[in-house]
Order: structure tokens, then sequence, then C-alpha cells
């Protein structure tokens, strides 16, 4: 077979022609993966080995137990094929169009095993198949730039992440298609910034989009972000190369991508607990975050390190995990590294004065260590679907006060552990799951009947560590900051949450001062208010003492002319009336020929006539009502009873006599000078 000579991906002239193969396969090592390389793009590319991102990749496939590496010699990427024709074409340099793509296995594959798999048929090939899809490990595009050569990267996530509960991480599956041989690897992908068509923030931007699982088109290439970030003119020729994105360049590039920009200061005090909060929070919500920050190094003379952090720029990686151990500890894509290096929270001498930083570490030889860089965080930009308007510290803020003040019951003993809360974004279809899934949720009805936002901030409520939820709280995300945003109280422990409307959150508890926390800034007072409305809601009242509402359950064909429904008379009381029954009606109904009543749906009381057969569904002309039944005289007194096919028959008998005993409490209230009594369903 003739092959066109690859090397550097230039397009072939004749006189380029040489012999090489469609692929290369080697075991697994450091040098191995480094030549593999030179042998594709030739010997300029320098250092490869010395490489910082190229020792971590090989660390984090040595830790996966990586076995083989097959180099797919000549390999399209789209992204780097847009670079190229955004700015490499222009070189007078021919670093070509082409790229190669390295696979990685934790099985033993040879030439002969890929020959056999494209070659054979049947359950021998399935067998292969088989045996290549689960010792996959991912991929790495290596693009003809001999400095900056890690294109796209999709490497598999660590079991130990996957497998640890403490442990949260990102990611979505690649399919990969190797000469026919379908493939995928669950990750998010990554690549290092060439300091030309993008520099780390673009990179950290375009990891960023791969993660973000609402992004459902094609995630943009490196310059089309910088393009996006820079350009005020189309087609301006400033734009490559490029050193470099501000905070507001990369709010234009989210901005143009559909998504809106939640943008948290984290200034020299910056509290922990709030960074972990919010990392946790995002992560669980299944968001990744952009950290913004300066990068510094240890200083070091002839070898000697000296102890002292000197800053050498600024820098933004992709926060896309967490670790939940003593300390957070949190995954990220860093392009000057690798993906999901880990780094954990450090309080660091910075010029003598003790800072929060994000201390870097890698894999050695299988165990994390300590990097020799750190980041100093400035800020954390969270982008969100459009409608998402309100931010996480708000809802962290609501949530704080509600803690406080029901941990003053811890204080008094009336709780054993002190409340905690955890906080997540949910779209509606994931919060109905979660009612609809919970355990002793006591109102989960009404909960999930409800028309809610599309978009919710979900904060659960527990009493110290325990696993039992005491209550959750759903605010309407796409509310504004100046809005009442709580939609819901879902309660899971009833006897906990009446104590706590009782003793904490008092209607007085509407006056206190929290000066320290704007009212801008929570919705408590608004959580106070709904808790209270929602014991005094009198559609609850009513619901509860005449039953929920219902639409009569079927219609008869006398109760229906040109489609419509037949009204006959009726009389409607909303109040006392003065009145008498006696007086109403002085042509007595009896049980074989009674009037027919109903509670409607505002609690006013329905009489009328059984005309014609036109029962119940004329008297209300159709609405919605709750109890109804029949009213009839008899021995000299009154009678009320539930028979109403259409409205009352879902009650069992116990519930309807409760309901039954309510609505003659109403006819009194009507008529108070008349005797009305109750004929149940049990009674001869």
């Amino acid at each position: 077979m003739i092959l066109y000579d690859l090397r550097r991906g230039a397009s072939p002239s004749y006189m380029d022609c040489i012999m090489l193969p469609p692929f290369l396969i080697s075991d697994f090592s450091k040098e191995t993966l480094s030549n593999l390389v030179r042998v594709r793009f030739g010997n300029e590319f320098p250092d490869i080995i010395k490489k910082r991102q190229v020792d971590y990749i090989f660390r984090y496939l040595e830790a996966l137990s990586a076995k083989s590496i097959l180099l797919e010699m000549d390999y399209i990427d789209r992204d780097y094929l847009e670079d190229y024709s955004r700015y490499y074409v222009g070189c007078f340099q021919r670093y070509g169009e082409r790229c190669a793509r390295l696979h990685f296995f934790s099985g033993d594959l040879s030439h002969e095993k890929i020959k056999k798999a494209l070659s054979c048929s049947g359950e021998e090939l399935s067998e292969l198949k088989v045996e290549m899809k689960d010792g996959y490990l991912g991929f790495m595009v290596v693009k003809p730039i001999p400095k900056a050569f890690i294109g796209k990267t999709c490497l598999k996530i660590y079991n130990s992440i996957r497998e640890d509960h403490d442990k949260k991480i990102l990611s979505k599956i690649y399919e990969v298609n190797l000469f026919g041989i379908e493939l995928q690897v669950e990750t998010i992908a990554f690549q290092e910034q060439d300091k030309i068509v993008s520099a780390c923030a673009t990179t950290a931007i375009w990891s960023l989009l791969h993660a973000q699982e609402s992004w459902g088109n094609v995630v943009p290439s490196s310059s089309e972000i910088t393009l996006s970030a820079i350009n005020h003119i189309e087609n301006s020729v400033n734009s490559f190369p490029n050193s470099g994105l501000t905070n507001k360049q990369i709010f234009r590039a989210l901005d143009i991508y559909g998504l809106r920009n939640h943008k948290v200061k984290l200034d020299d005090e910056f509290n922990p607990e709030v960074f972990e909060s919010l990392v946790k929070s995002y992560v669980d919500s299944e968001m990744p975050i952009l950290l913004g920050g300066d990068i510094y190094t240890r200083s070091k003379m002839n070898g000697i390190d000296y102890g002292d952090w000197v800053k050498v720029g600024s820098h933004a990686v992709t926060i896309l995990g967490y670790h939940q151990d003593q300390d957070l500890q949190i995954y990220v894509h860093d392009d000057q590294f690798g993906p999901f290096a880990k780094a954990r929270m450090s309080s660091e001498k910075i010029k003598g004065v003790a800072r929060q930083a994000i201390l870097l570490r890698h894999k050695h030889n299988k165990d994390w260590s300590e990097s020799e860089q750190l980041i100093l965080p400035t800020a954390m930009i969270i982008p969100t679907q459009p409608k998402i308007r309100i931010p996480f510290d708000i809802i962290r803020n609501t949530c704080e006060i509600i803690s406080d003040n029901i941990n003053v019951m811890f204080e008094s003993g009336l709780l054993s552990e002190k409340s905690v809360f955890n906080i997540r974004l949910m779209s509606l279809k994931e919060f109905r799951a979660k009612v609809i899934g919970g355990v002793g949720y006591e109102n989960k009805y009404s909960v999930l009947t409800r028309n809610l936002a599309r978009y919710i901030w979900v904060a659960d409520f527990f009493e110290g560590q325990s696993d039992e939820v005491l209550f959750t709280i759903a605010f309407d995300a796409t509310d504004i900051p100046n809005g009442k945003s709580i939609l819901e109280v879902v309660v899971a422990n009833e006897d906990f949450f009446e104590c706590i409307k009782s003793e904490v959150f008092s209607k007085d508890q509407i006056s206190m001062d929290y000066s320290s926390k704007e009212i801008s800034k929570h919705f408590y007072f608004a959580f106070v208010r709904f808790v209270w409305k929602s014991l005094d809601s009198r559609s609850l009242y009513l619901d509860n003492m005449y039953g929920e509402l219902r639409a009569p359950n079927k219609i008869k064909a006398t109760e229906v002319q040109n489609d419509e429904i037949i009204e006959t008379p009726k009389k409607e009381f909303h109040g006392c009336s003065g009145e008498r029954l006696d007086y109403l009606y002085e042509e007595k109904p009896s049980l074989e020929n009674p009037l027919i009543w109903a509670v409607s749906g505002n609690g006013s009381l329905l009489i009328g006539q059984e005309l014609n057969g036109r029962g119940h569904p004329s008297l209300t002309g159709f609405d919605s009502a709750r109890i109804a039944g029949e009213l009839f005289f008899e021995d000299g007194f009154w009678y009320i009873n539930s028979k109403s096919g259409r409205y009352s028959k879902q009650y069992s008998n116990a519930e309807a006599e409760v309901l039954l005993n309510n609505a003659r409490k109403r006819f009194r209230e009507v008529f108070p000078d008349d005797e009305v009594k109750c004929k149940c369903y049990g009674d001869a």
C-alpha cells in the first residue's frame, strides 16, 4: 500500500509519497507515546517527553492500567480544521490540516488483532469488539503544531471517582469510530491552549461548553470562541494571535452562545465555606464552573526552593467535580496541567499574608502529590440557562437564616443536632421525580399537582448528618431578586415542621432584624409569609372541610342539549340567609323526591331540584364542586346525605361521614333556625 507522507499534516506532493501504514500499535510507555508522535509529525517536535501535559496524561493513563497505544495515522479533527482555516493556513510554514489520534487500551493490542477485527465477521467479530470496547480508555488528538500539539483529549474517568459516593464529577458519552469499530468513553473533553487561536480562558470555556448538560449544539472550536469574545467587527485582522481574554470578553462569548452568566467575586477574605457550598451546589446541579484567578509558582534559585510564592500571570480553569472528604477537593480541567487535575483549598502565605488559595495536585506513582503551582481565585463564573435569573448566593443566604433560626431549637434542647442544608438546581421534571420518589413527604399530592416554574432551586434541610430530609423548600429560579420566589414547602416530618412553625417561624418573626444580609439578598420573609399563608389558606380550609374540588365524573343524556349542559334553577347561599328551609320549600321534599345540594368551589351552598333526570351537574353548571348530596324532610326534621354519584362517589364511607357533618354545619350557618341532621350511607 502506498500512502502519502503525512508528517506535519501537509498536503503531499508526488515526491512526498512513502510507505506508511494506516495505524501503528505499541505497548504503553512514556517513550512509545513520545516516539509515536514523532513518527507521525517528525523529529522537529521538541521535548515531547518533558512536556508537563504529556507527563500528566501519561501518569493519568498509568493509573488506569493502560497497556496499549494505537496511533491512527490520518485523522481530520473538526476543531483543529476550523482553527487551521482561520489562522494556520495563512502561515508561510506548512503546518497542514491533518491530525493524528492516539487511542489507549487497558488490554493487549496487536496489528494482527486489529486486522482480524476488520476482516472477520459473526461471533468472532463480536468478541473482539467487546474486548476492545471494555478495554477502551479514550483518545488524544495530536495536532501538527510542534509546541501545542495536544488537541481534543477524552480519557476515561477513574473508577475510584465513579464508585465513591463522596465524589461527584460531570461527564457525558463521547462516541468514537475507529475504522468502523464503535467505541465510547464517558468523560469531558480536554485540550491545551496554543497561544495563537486560544488562551487558557478560551480552552476553559471550550471544556465548560462540553460539560454544559443543556448545550445541545456542536461545541464551537477554540478560534470561534475567541472570535465571539473579542470581535466587535466581523473579519477583524487583530483576532490572532490571542494572548488571553478579560472577564468582559468571557461574558461576551458566553452571552453569544445563549447562556446567562452568574459571577461570584472572590476577594482577599473570601469564605472557604461559601466557596465549597457554591462548588457542591452547582456541580450537583450538573453545571460546570469557570474559575479565574492569579497563578503563582514557588520561587527557586539554582534549584533551591525558597518557599515563597511568585505571581506568573492570570489563569482560568474549569471546575468539573469535587471530593467531599474532611476538606473539599475539586477536579479541574487545567490546560497547563491536564484533565481532571485534583486541587484543594489551602491557606498559603503570599508575601507574608495568609490567603485562601487553590493548590493544584498531580499523579505521581499512582498517588497524588502537591504541585509547585497554586491559583489565587478572584472570580467564579457560572453559565446557566437564560431563564435562570436567581443566583445561588440569594438562596444560600435565605437557607442560612432559616437554619440559624432552627438551630435556636438545638440550643434549647429541642433538637439533638444542628440543622444543615444542601442546595441544588433542578428542572421541574427532576423536582417532580424527587417528590414522587421521596419517602415520607406529607403533602406530595398538592405539590405534584401544582404548576411550578421550569427551573427550581431545591433546598433540603436535615438534622445533623442524617440522610432523612426534614423538609424541602422549592424556590423559583426564574423569578426576580425582589420577587416572592417561594414555590412550595414539601414537608417530610410533619411533627417537626408544625413545631418550628409555632416555635421558630411565628408571625412576629417577620419583624426581626437581619441587617447583616440585605432584604434584596434573601427570601426569608417571603418564606415566613408562605408558611403562614399556607396555614391560613381558605382553599386549604375548604378542601379539608368539604373535600377537594372535583368535576362530575359523567353526564347523562338528559342533562345536555346542543352539546351544552342544561342548568336547572337553583339558590346560592354565601352566608347566613336569614331564611328558613320551611319557608323556602313549603312543599317538603321527601326521600323519594329530594332536593339536591352541593358545596361550590368558593364554599357557597347550592340548592335546587332534580328535574327530568337532571342532577348535580345541572345544579353546578358542570363546574367543579366539593361534597354533594340530597336534602329531604322526614319525621319533622330536615336531613342531608352525600348521595351524589357524580361528586361524592369517590369518598369512602368514613370520609363521606366527616365531610357530611361539616356540610351540616354549613347548612346551620346558612339556616341557623332550622334543625338539619345527617343521614349517612351506613344509617338504616
